[in-house]
């Protein structure tokens, strides 16, 4: 049987919470957790943080991937949790809105079209590593503006809700 692979892209601090989550509520015996984000340093220690979170679960592995595309290559769901400029990219989205007399914020209006603009073209990058690497993973999107139909049809998904199983 081959071990269920999750790949979860960005994150940060979310991710602890996530896979701390998964360990709680999951009674797979076997999962493989790979991890990607921008920078390298972080992932690996977040990878740590996450071996300590997961340590009671025999059977569990964690791994700190070097790009997106060998975090999801052969993934059984691929979690997306990027945030493309980081939370000061996300300020900026929210204040530009604001300045203009419109709500702030990252997934609505003027500040979720500036984070789709800086967001699509790598979403773009992704969707295609997904096809080519994990063409079966199921993808759960949690990129802010998550609801926003060029964000879900650029990651190949028609909604952005979505449910995920594991094999075995």
């Amino acid at each position: 049987m081959t071990v269920p692979t999750v790949a979860l892209i960005g994150g940060g601090v979310s991710a602890a919470a996530l896979i701390d989550e998964l360990a709680s509520s999951l009674s797979l015996g076997q999962l493989r957790l790979r991890l990607a984000a921008q920078d390298l340093d972080r992932v690996e220690h977040l990878a740590r943080h996450g071996r300590h979170l997961i340590a009671a679960r025999r059977g569990w592995s964690i791994e700190a991937s070097r790009s997106t595309a060998e975090a999801v290559d052969g993934a059984d769901v691929v979690v997306l949790m990027l945030r493309v400029g980081g939370l000061d990219a996300r300020r900026a989205d929210e204040l530009l809105a604001q300045r203009h007399g419109l709500p702030g914020d990252e997934g609505l209006g003027a500040g979720g079209a500036a984070n789709a603009l800086r967001t699509l073209p790598v979403l773009d990058e992704l969707a295609a590593d997904l096809a080519r690497l994990a063409p079966q993973a199921t993808v759960l999107n949690l990129v802010a503006p998550s609801g926003s139909p060029p964000v879900c049809s650029s990651i190949g998904v028609s909604t952005p809700s979505a449910s995920a199983s594991f094999p075995g």
